[in-house]
């Protein structure tokens, strides 16, 4: 009769490995979103254009526009407003 394996592994450093690897995930996709934001700040909420995002992030339009939708961005909470008189 069958009971089994004959040694058991121990799968903690393996389980300790993927927590970690989510946290660094984690950790990276809310830099990477602070990052986006600022530029869409300093940039008025422009993604292309004079002074715009992508350019002062390094990467091209459609990438931005990509990341902005996966991290579920809202542009226009960055644009300027004009000032009241």
């Amino acid at each position: 009769m069958y009971n089994g394996p004959d040694h058991v592994f121990d799968v903690t450093p393996v389980a300790e490995a993927i927590e970690g690897t989510v946290a660094l995930s984690g950790a990276l996709v809310a830099h990477e979103k602070t990052i986006i934001e600022d530029a869409l700040r300093a940039s008025g909420g422009r993604v292309f254009g004079p002074s715009d995002a992508a350019e002062r992030l390094g990467i091209p339009r459609s990438t931005l526009e990509s990341k902005i939708r996966a991290l579920r961005i809202n542009k226009s909470h960055f644009r300027q407003r004009p000032a009241k008189r």
